[in-house]
């Protein structure tokens, strides 16, 4: 197997882990942007995938609630969010890090 295969495999499951919640307890949608945001670019890479629920609330934790108030007021991610995000996620304590 590639190292890119084994890239793509590893960052799969993590995004499968990311997309699981719980029964009747469904994340509000700017909160799962934020965390599929952060799996998609790379945020969780270092992360195992047994701490991925762990990873999840630090993002949630650590994001300022701002962010969730932008993205529920415009519905997309603009460039300044995306900087913003970078600077909010880059700096996020991290299970296994």
């Amino acid at each position: 197997m590639s190292r890119m295969h084994g890239y793509v495999l590893e960052r799969g499951a993590r995004l499968t882990e990311v997309l699981k919640q719980r029964q009747f307890n469904p994340m509000p949608i700017e909160e799962q942007v934020v965390v599929v945001y952060a799996a998609t670019k790379g945020y969780l890479d270092k992360v195992s995938t047994s701490d991925i629920t762990a990873a999840e609330a630090a993002i949630l934790k650590h994001v300022d609630p701002a962010i969730y108030k932008v993205l529920r007021a415009k519905q997309k991610i603009t460039p300044e969010l995306t900087a913003h995000l970078h600077a909010q996620l880059s700096s996020v304590p991290l299970p296994g890090q």
